[in-house]
C-alpha cells in the first residue's frame, strides 16, 4: 500500500474504572499497576500498541496517552484489553501478560462513527455472563489518513460519574454514525466476552 494511501486509528486511552454501575468492586485487590494493549486484527498481521504502566488509585487508573495503529480494509476488530505484567520467567528477560478484561469492536463501525469519546464496558474472559464485566475503560478515537494535516486530539469530556463505574452515553452526530455506534454497543455489550475467551484459549 502506498504511503500516501496508509489510514490510521489514533486511541487515547484516557482512564479505566474497576467499579460497576452499582458500586460492585471487581478488581482483585493484587490488581496493583496495569497496561492497556490495542490490537487491530485482519490481514496479514495483528497490529499491536501498548501503553504505559500506571498504578491502580482508587480502583482507577488514568493514562490519558495516545496510541496509533495503522487499519487497512482487511482491518476486522479492534480489541482493547486491560493487562498487567506476571512475573518473569526463568530466564528473567521475557514479559509475560495477563489480560484481566478486554472488549472488541468492528473497525468498520469505528471508522463510520469517529470521533468517539466512550466509556466501554469491560469483560473478563472465561467467567460466567453474571459476573462477566470487568469495569469500565474510556478511550477517544479519531481516524486520519497519512496525507492529512494531525488533528489535537483534545476531545475528551471532563470524567463524571463514568469514573466511580458509570458509563456515560455519547449522542450520535448524525444518523450514519448513529447507526455504526449502535453496532459499536452491540459488540461490545454481547460478543466480546466470547471473543476474548478464544484468545487466550489460543495462547
Amino acid at each position: 500500500m502506498a504511503e500516501s494511501q496508509k489510514r490510521f486509528l489514533y486511541i487515547t486511552v484516557q482512564e479505566a474504572s474497576g467499579k460497576s454501575k452499582d458500586q460492585e468492586v471487581l478488581w482483585e485487590p493484587s490488581f496493583t499497576e496495569g497496561f492497556v494493549r490495542v490490537e487491530v486484527r485482519g490481514g496479514p498481521k495483528t497490529i499491536k500498541a501498548t501503553t504505559l504502566t500506571q498504578s491502580v488509585q482508587n480502583l482507577a487508573i488514568s493514562w490519558k496517552q495516545e496510541l496509533r495503529v495503522e487499519v487497512t480494509d482487511e482491518s476486522k476488530e479492534m480489541r482493547i484489553m486491560l493487562c498487567k505484567e506476571k512475573p518473569r520467567d526463568a530466564t528473567g528477560t521475557r514479559r509475560k501478560t495477563d489480560i484481566l478484561a478486554a472488549c472488541g469492536i468492528y473497525v468498520k463501525d469505528i471508522l463510520e462513527a469517529v470521533p468517539i469519546d466512550k466509556y466501554f464496558e469491560l469483560f473478563k474472559p472465561g467467567d460466567s455472563p453474571e459476573r462477566a464485566l470487568g469495569g469500565f475503560i474510556r478511550v477517544t478515537l479519531r481516524g486520519q489518513s497519512a496525507n492529512q494535516g494531525r488533528v489535537p486530539a483534545e476531545l475528551a469530556r471532563k470524567p463524571t460519574a463514568a469514573t466511580q463505574g458509570r458509563a456515560q452515553p455519547s449522542a450520535p452526530a448524525d444518523g450514519r454514525k448513529g447507526r455504526g455506534f449502535g453496532r459499536i454497543l452491540i459488540l461490545c455489550g454481547l460478543a466480546a466476552a466470547v471473543a476474548v475467551a478464544k484468545t487466550l484459549q489460543k495462547k
